[in-house]
């Protein structure tokens, strides 16, 4: 991941090299705002910065420091996250978890706000000790809590003593979508940070920037509905060959087509990429709203603007007024990825809908 601007969020990146360049870097900061719009990027360019050698306002990308932090293994930075326990673990056992499981979380940029799973008391507790030693390297010591409004009540807590009474090398990052979930006591001690969406002119401005022109400017800007990230994400290898796979999974479920389902499931790897399933069935909704659209005469407003040929092979083959309902239970299904459900479970759900509510 590079330290480049996150685009659209020009007002908190000049708050941030304001205190930088003036040395006065607030102990604990929460950074909020919906999903997609750079929360999570933002967070680790600035503690990227906290401890860059080259010093100034921004993170120069390329110190060692720089590069361990990007890559979450810089020894100074402790990392939390909603994470299932598994097993009986040492403390660094944990900790090579922990940056794993965050590694993983900013690359694929799934959501764990509807996930059973909390960040664990013991965990926070764990990192509060941590935090209590004086830096090995640089000057700093961060804790980065990705998803802080599902810490453990007790856990949370837990950090207060910290919070009021921090090291002077301390800085605590807080990465929210839901900052309102959060302990009162937590974020009164926390300098606010909001983040917002692009709007849609906004985000077709960068993208355009970006080299983005045509058909897939269109597609981008709608699928990317005010994050640069999903935006981005169009242009990137492996995008039609995702479309086509939503594509041959909707005409296979208004034909009937169980063998195709099969092998899906299988190119899927669903057993062991949530993230990959995440972004196959937003996909597929996606394609459900578009034909919503059409269904409605609205040809102008479908998003995959480049797929109109496959969209009316769709239509053609559903049952008139079933759209509405299958794309609330896709949503139910979406909804259901985060939480402690086996993820072909969710697809075999998506899959009966398609064969209920659409090819009936």
């Amino acid at each position: 991941m590079s330290v480049a601007p996150v685009a659209g969020q020009e007002q908190a990146q000049t708050q941030l090299r304001a205190w930088l360049q003036a040395e006065r870097m607030p102990h604990a900061i929460l950074l909020s705002g919906p999903a997609g719009s750079g929360k999570r990027r933002l967070a680790l360019t600035l503690v990227a910065a906290l401890n860059c050698e080259a010093g100034g306002a921004t993170a120069c990308g390329a110190c060692v420091s720089c590069r361990q932090t990007m890559a979450l293994q810089h020894p100074n930075i402790q990392v939390l996250l909603p994470l299932m326990r598994k097993g009986r673990k040492d403390e660094a056992q944990i900790q090579d978890d922990l940056r794993l499981a965050a590694a993983e979380y900013i690359q694929h940029g799934f959501s764990l706000a509807q996930a059973n799973a909390n960040i664990p008391r013991d965990y926070i507790r764990l990192v509060q000790r941590e935090m209590a030693f004086p830096p090995t390297q640089n000057k700093r010591k961060i804790g980065l809590i990705f998803e802080a409004e599902c810490m453990h009540p007790a856990g949370a807590n837990a950090l207060l003593k910290i919070l009021e009474e921090p090291p002077s090398y301390v800085v605590f990052v807080l990465v929210s979508s839901h900052p309102e979930r959060i302990l009162p006591t937590i974020r009164s001690r926390c300098q606010r940070l909001n983040l917002k969406r692009l709007s849609r002119n906004g985000l077709q401005e960068q993208l355009q920037q970006r080299g983005f022109s045509g058909e897939h400017l269109t597609v981008a800007t709608r699928l990317g509905d005010g994050s640069m990230e999903q935006a981005l994400a169009t242009g990137e290898d492996g995008f039609d060959e995702r479309r086509h796979q939503v594509e041959r999974f909707l005409l296979a479920g208004l034909k009937g087509e169980d063998g195709v389902y099969a092998e899906l499931l299988e190119t899927l790897e669903v057993r062991q990429d949530r993230g990959r399933l995440e972004g196959f069935i937003g996909l597929s909704m996606s394609y459900l709203r578009d034909l919503f659209l059409l269904e409605h005469g609205c040809q102008d407003a479908v998003t995959h603007v480049d797929r109109i040929e496959i969209l009316r092979q769709l239509e053609a083959l559903m049952v008139p007024g079933q759209l509405e309902r299958a794309t609330e239970e896709m949503d139910q299904a979406f909804a259901r990825i985060g939480q402690n459900v086996n993820a072909q479970l969710v697809l075999a759900d998506v899959w009966r809908l398609l064969r209920r509510a659409l090819a009936q």
